[in-house]
């Protein structure tokens, strides 16, 4: 299996896996934090979750054989390791069969869910507001520059509009 499978790295801000583009990987998060998302009404992205180190993204569409449910975007760098179709297909034609059906099974009603969530525009604020946080902790924030502060704070105050001298805010 490990021919069939090799280490890739993913820039924040790299779309990882796109919904309704067809399978051929099963990646596993090594390190690094991913948002799994769909698509939902005027093109607003719906987030379902994220996953990070020791988990795993394009199982739903491995097991059922169809087209990728949901984009998948790097929030931050991400290692994975990427395991190929063929490889993840060949470890299925080993396992047995009521495994295969019961693993089905679960992504079908996890589709299910996700499709209902996304008919109904269901959004976890939670979940926003820590992919909010992630993005915001790892952008690059550009270097401090006093003089620019200094002209926002000098913007901020009230001039007269004779004298250019100071108000004093009541």
């Amino acid at each position: 299996m490990s021919q069939r499978s090799q280490k890739v790295t993913f820039k924040a801000g790299t779309l990882i896996i796109q919904e309704r583009m067809k399978c051929d990987a099963l990646y596993i998060i090594d390190s690094g934090q991913v948002e799994i998302y769909k698509i939902g009404k005027n093109d607003q992205r719906l987030p379902l979750g994220v996953i990070g180190s020791g988990e795993y993204l394009g199982e739903m569409a491995l097991i059922s054989g169809s087209n990728h449910s949901a984009s998948a975007l790097a929030l931050t760098d991400v290692v994975a390791l990427k395991l190929s179709r063929e490889a993840i297909e060949e470890q299925f034609n080993q396992a047995p069969q009521w495994l295969i059906s019961l693993a089905r099974g679960l992504a079908s009603r996890l589709a299910t869910m996700n499709n209902f969530l996304l008919r109904h525009n269901v959004v976890d604020e939670s979940l926003m507001n820590s992919i909010a946080a992630i993005q915001s902790k790892h952008q690059e924030s550009p270097p401090f520059d006093p003089e620019e502060k200094r002209n926002a704070d000098n913007a901020k105050t009230p001039k007269s509009a004779n004298t250019g001298n100071k108000k004093k805010a009541v």
